[in-house]
């Protein structure tokens, strides 16, 4: 009996071994982490090993969803230990971009951006669109977004896949840049004063 005893506890001690190992290596001790807000489980995770890309399906990888829940704190470790900020976890969607879309505000944009993320970088590299004129394409604008993006200096001049640049979009969006908020100081600055038709056919 007693031969069985220590059996029993030597496979429940191997079992919770392995299961544990298993929690740490697979990955899903990060999505734990993230998902509860623990930053400082997440750093422990990570230095023993975890992976930090390691990949969620539908949630996609760690970075990808620490951006999904607003985990600024989690963001900033992922990326401390190697996580790519410029992926696109999405087949044709930059991971900055990503980022503008969920949020209700820009801050988890601007973390990335304060990290490295690369502000001209393509997020729809099928249309060569940058972050910023894919959030110039939305039906409804977010003045405090856009104006994240534009605080980092993006490249007003880099061309889409139809030849139009940052400057043409906001040309284009200009009446619904002023009334998400934008002031007519604002948009003369970005592309000059609004030329009316008399003006042009002078």
């Amino acid at each position: 009996m007693t031969r069985i005893r220590k059996f029993a506890a030597a496979f429940l001690v191997a079992l919770t071994v392995i299961a544990g190992a298993w929690f740490i290596y697979s990955g899903r001790c990060i999505k734990w982490a993230i998902d509860h807000h623990s930053p400082n489980l997440l750093k422990a995770f990570l230095v023993i090993g975890a992976p930090v890309n390691a990949g969620f399906g539908a949630y996609g990888r760690a970075l990808t969803h620490a951006v999904s829940t607003g985990g600024i704190d989690e963001i900033g470790i992922l990326v401390k230990h190697g996580a790519n900020l410029n992926e696109h976890p999405f087949s044709d969607l930059l991971l900055l971009a990503w980022a503008y879309d969920v949020a209700h505000g820009p801050e988890v944009g601007e973390e990335l951006l304060k990290l490295g993320a690369d502000v001209d970088a393509l997020a729809i590299p099928s249309k060569r669109k940058t972050t910023l004129m894919h959030l110039l394409s939305h039906s409804e604008l977010s003045a405090s977004k856009i104006r994240s993006i534009l605080h980092f200096a993006p490249n007003l001049d880099l061309l889409d896949s139809n030849g139009k640049s940052a400057r043409d979009y906001i040309r284009d969006r200009r009446a619904a840049m002023e009334t998400a908020g934008f002031t007519v100081g604002e948009l003369d600055d970005l592309v000059g004063p609004k030329i009316s038709i008399q003006q042009n056919e002078k």
